[in-house]
């Protein structure tokens, strides 16, 4: 397997996505002192013309909603020029819309998750790659933590963790384009962000940035779909009668807790659950089922939640698997968990089965993004990634369940049980 991103032994054009952060910032750098001619590109996913809001209490400005966000395009042309590259700004606020929001819009109607970073992310490489041609550019090249490879004898794209695997990003790349992939070329992939930050710290530059301010970003961009904002986005892009209104139930008891306002206003695995009347619910109870057509939100202890395999959709292994013996492997179930053990089984219809070793506490809510690795430390390799499709477990009965059961169910078994045993006398 040969490296992507080594050094080049030719100048080149590339062209490289700036964000006016640390990482795009390093990225290019590097790439200008290898002796290439770089180009900074800034892609805008936000209406730059808005007036920023500011938090009451603290005087400071609040950050748009949205994921990989440019918020000051001020500053990202200011880096270029302190590096002394040309600068370009693309409008792409219609291709995030109908690529990230409109999905976000829909997931939290219907009750499941979207994980917007990855697709983002794709978003941005594609948009890099059109660029290309009219800039007569040889490859492009982004600031994120991954490895990149190609197969010298069937031409295959390998994606790989970063030697940061706390800071690695194989996980939001895990969707790019292996077309796209082709061109791409990362500067930090051999690099830790200690060695990163300390390269940064060196610039000098009056346009910096505080790695604090970054972390944050992070956070917030994974955690977008449980951002209370989302509450008004849903409301700006969905008409009324899709935000049902409806009961709090509670899911084992199967008794009404009490009446909510909308089931946009709720997603799986929220707790401090609040709707009209806030007395009979319990803060420690969670969000386990949200019904879109009927506008029921379901809530249970997260003590009685487990799964113990997990079915995908839309799932790409790669050419060459074999589908007919399960393939030992460790998942992630979003970028900052840690990997878990699973045997992976590949199905039809780019399907397949994720088997765990032991049963995982909570909930893996339909519509989340997974990325699958072959290892679980250092040198890992993305084998593939889906979407999930359903979770749980398999019941006494073996039954595939998702949620545990209610107390009716409960005494459905007891009573089947009593009967069983009556019809059969003759016992041992």
């Amino acid at each position: 397997m040969a490296q992507m991103n080594q050094k080049n032994p030719k100048s080149k054009t590339i062209l490289i996505g700036m964000t006016g952060r640390i990482d795009s910032t390093v990225a290019a750098y590097l790439l200008k002192k290898q002796g290439h001619n770089v180009i900074g590109i800034g892609i805008l996913f936000n209406k730059t013309d808005e007036v920023p809001s500011l938090d009451p209490k603290t005087g400071e400005v609040i950050k748009p909603y949205g994921v990989q966000f440019i918020n000051d395009l001020g500053r990202v042309k200011g880096v270029c020029d302190e590096l002394d590259i040309p600068f370009y700004g693309v409008h792409a606020e219609d291709r995030y819309q109908a690529g990230v929001e409109e999905f976000l819009v829909a997931a939290r109607l219907g009750g499941t998750t979207y994980s917007p970073l990855v697709f983002s992310t794709r978003t941005i490489l594609e948009i890099l790659v059109e660029k290309m041609v009219p800039l007569k550019a040889d490859a492009v090249a982004t600031g994120n933590y991954a490895k990149i490879s190609i197969n010298q004898s069937t031409g295959s794209i390998g994606l790989g963790q970063s030697n940061d695997l706390a800071n690695d990003e194989t996980f939001q790349m895990a969707r790019i384009k292996p077309s796209d992939a082709r061109h791409l070329v990362l500067p930090l992939s051999e690099m830790r962000r200690k060695e990163v930050l300390k390269i940064y710290s060196s610039l000098n530059l009056k346009n910096s940035v505080s790695d604090k301010e970054i972390k944050g970003d992070k956070v917030n961009e994974i955690l977008l779909m449980e951002d209370p904002r989302i509450i008004k986005v849903v409301e700006d892009l969905s008409s009324e009668d899709l935000r049902r209104t409806g009961s709090l139930i509670n899911y084992v008891e199967d008794s009404i807790l009490g009446d909510h306002e909308g089931i946009h206003k709720y997603f799986i695995g929220q707790n401090k659950v609040k709707g009209k009347s806030l007395a009979s619910v319990d803060p420690k109870m969670q969000v386990v089922k949200i019904d879109p057509q009927l506008g029921d939100v379901y809530l249970a202890s997260p003590t009685d939640l487990k799964f113990t395999f997990c079915e995908l959709k839309d799932f790409n292994a790669g050419k060459g698997k074999n589908s007919s013996i399960p393939v030992e492997a460790h998942v992630k179930f979003r970028p900052d968990t840690l990997k878990v053990p699973c045997d992976v089984y590949l199905g039809n219809n780019n399907s397949a089965i994720l088997e765990f070793k032991e049963a995982q506490k909570g909930q893996i809510v339909p519509g989340q993004f997974v990325v699958i690795y072959d290892r679980e430390g250092e040198g890992a390799k993305v084998i593939g990634a889906g979407v999930v499709n359903r979770s749980g477990y398999i019941s006494d009965s073996g039954e595939r369940r998702e949620l545990p059961l209610t107390n009716s169910e409960k005494y459905d078994v007891d009573e089947d049980s009593v009967k069983s045993k009556k019809a059969s006398p003759f016992r041992f």
